[in-house]
Parts: structure tokens; C-alpha cells; sequence
């Protein structure tokens, strides 16, 4: 008597012979999901322009030469300046502007402005500010006023911002409270201008 193999076992018979004769047709499974290397998603880029701290004016071109109407040789009027990019961590600001051709000269020092602070005029300055003596020993704003015959100075407005109040003392001289700003500043931004006297 001849035995039958079951059918189900015939049929996973062929199966295998068929997927065998697969092997050799020159393709290639490509793999799954599972077994692929995982992909690097982009880190979604930050809501500023990541440029940082950053002082600029409608009143100053970056290495420009200054008009004159800012300095002695014209009223004196001081230029409006305008803060971005302040760090979350700050919570005072403060500003300085000197001349790097003069031994950093101080013709502006002030702190003590909230870290809310969008844009300075330094002639109006908030009840919060605290100003320091120029190297003129003027208390605020000191247009410049290079020696005549001199070539162009370079000035710079630096602004600062700080984790925590310093408490600066009023009246300071000028290079004394910008030595405690920085000593305690967590960024620095900076817009550079030049003039010479007029003549």
C-alpha cells in the first residue's frame, strides 16, 4: 500500500523549493525599516538670528565715519542706540563708548537698565540708570572730540549684559566701572565708528 504524505506538507515542500529557485535572479531585498541605520533628524534652528548680543543705530554705520553733529565740532547730540539678541539670562545692561585711539578715553559709561531694554538715548537716560564720570569727568553722555591734526580715531559703543544687578556705585570714574562691567558681563556687543575734527 502506497502512503500519501499529507497535503499540508506538500504544499510547504513546494514553498521552499520555489522561494530557493528566487535566490538567483540577481535581485536584492532591501532592508526594512527595522534594520536601517537611524536617520539624523535637523536640530529645528533658534527663533534669533544667532548672532548674539548686539548694539546698532540708526545714528552710527558700522566703521563709518561719524557726522559730525554727534561730536564737539557740531551740537553734541548723542546717538540713539538700539539693543537685540539679549540673552534670556540677563538682567541688567549696561553701556560704555570710548576712544580706542585715546587710551580708551570713556565718553559714556551707564548701567543699571533692565534687560528689557530695546534702544538707549544716552541724553534721556532711565530713572534705573546708573552713570558714571567720562574722562572729562562729565557724568553722561561726552561727545567726541579728537585733537585737531589727528588722524581718525576709532571709537566703539560697547553694550553689556550681566546675570545679576552689579550694583555699580554712581559717579564712578569712567575706566573703573567699565573694569567691574566686564568682570561680571555674560556677553558683549559692539558697532565701531571713526571721526576726526573737523579742519
Amino acid at each position: 500500500m502506497l502512503l500519501r504524505r499529507p497535503r499540508a506538507l506538500g504544499l510547504l515542500v513546494a514553498a521552499c523549493i520555489g522561494l530557493a529557485g528566487c535566490n538567483d535572479d540577481g535581485r536584492t531585498l532591501e532592508p526594512t525599516s527595522a534594520t536601517m541605520p537611524a536617520t539624523e533628524v535637523p536640530a529645528t534652528a533658534p527663533a534669533d538670528d544667532g548672532l548674539g548680543l548686539r548694539v546698532t543705530s540708526p545714528d552710527v554705520v558700522e566703521a563709518g565715519t561719524l557726522d559730525p553733529a554727534f561730536t564737539c565740532d557740531g551740537v553734541g547730540r548723542a546717538p540713539l542706540l538700539v539693543f537685540s539678541g539679549i540673552p534670556p539670562a540677563a538682567a541688567e545692561l549696561a553701556v560704555a563708548i570710548v576712544d580706542l585711539d585715546a587710551s580708551d578715553f570713556v565718553h559714556l559709561v551707564v548701567a543699571g537698565l533692565p534687560s528689557t531694554t530695546a534702544q538707549l538715548d544716552p541724553m534721556q537716560l532711565p530713572d534705573t540708570a546708573v552713570v558714571g564720570r567720562t574722562d572729562s569727568d562729565e557724568l553722561g553722555w561726552d561727545p567726541p572730540c579728537p585733537p585737531p591734526g589727528d588722524a581718525a580715531h576709532r571709537y566703539e559703543i560697547r553694550l553689556y549684559a550681566m546675570a545679576e544687578p552689579i550694583g555699580l556705585a554712581p559717579g564712578l570714574p569712567g575706566n573703573e566701572a567699565i573694569a567691574l562691567i566686564e568682570a561680571a558681563a555674560i556677553d558683549v556687543g559692539r558697532l565701531g565708528f571713526t571721526y576726526a575734527a573737523a579742519g
